[in-house]
């Protein structure tokens, strides 16, 4: 993997799953390293070239959200569909 930017955001939600966003995309940690998250990272390009996500929060629902700078990404874990707001 790629060495990260300063703006990479490191993630740990409420199952434990480390997530990583940096520059060059989307990553979960599988316990020895980060792999791409190819379902998102394609995603993620079709809303915009590079969009970088500003942020990770996960509600009560253990539903991640991804602030982009277009707008709100919904990650729901379990099926693992996403949206944007």
């Amino acid at each position: 993997m790629k060495s990260c930017s300063p703006s990479s955001i490191l993630f740990e939600d409420s199952s434990g799953q480390i997530w990583l966003s940096s520059d060059i995309g989307f990553f979960i940690n599988t316990g020895s390293e980060f792999i791409s998250h190819k379902g998102l990272n394609s995603y993620l390009s079709k809303i915009g070239n590079g969009v970088p996500v500003t942020t990770i929060i996960e509600d009560k629902s253990q539903i991640l959200w991804l602030g982009t700078w277009h707008g709100m990404v919904k990650i729901d874990l379990k099926p693992g569909n996403f949206e944007l707001y």
